[in-house]
């Protein structure tokens, strides 16, 4: 967490199950609010991170906002696709087994993104593309390889 607060990049923690925290990462998460998708509906823990999102771009663009001469129209709010772009660092946890793995992954404007994925088993490369849905979900279809073997998803 320190690197990406070297790099200014946000880290936006979201718990997919129930899972007990590591007393090594109980630190580094205790300060941050997390995202629960065990506590709420799909569409609220996705729309909460939309807002998390949202609130970072939008403190950059102050500056942008306070010199528009129209007073009465608000900008339009940026979408999810605009806002996703850029580098992301994504952990993998299991609620039974702990800890699975590290990804740092690239999301590029035109749909593509490539990335390593850093678990127990080893270091492979995924690439492949991404796409937000009529629904504001984020979907990955792709291959990961380590080198000598390629999985494609079916």
């Amino acid at each position: 967490m320190s690197l990406a607060d070297q790099h200014g990049c946000q880290i936006i923690p979201l718990m997919a199950e129930t899972c007990d925290i590591t007393a090594d990462m109980d630190l580094q998460v205790s300060t941050l609010q997390r995202i629960d998708f065990t506590q709420c509906s799909f569409d609220e823990a996705l729309n909460e991170i939309e807002s998390a999102l949202t609130e970072k771009k939008l403190a950059r663009s102050v500056s942008a906002t306070k010199t528009n001469k129209i007073k009465n129209q608000p900008p339009p709010p940026p979408s999810l696709a605009s806002l996703l772009p850029g580098h992301w660092q994504i952990q993998i946890a299991n609620p039974m087994t702990g800890m699975m793995g590290q990804m740092t992954i690239e999301l590029n404007h035109n749909g593509t993104f490539q990335g390593q994925l850093f678990a127990p088993t080893g270091q492979t490369a995924v690439q492949g593309m991404w796409q937000i849905t009529p629904l504001n979900q984020l979907v990955f279809q792709g291959q990961q390889t380590n080198g000598f073997q390629t999985n494609t998803p079916p």
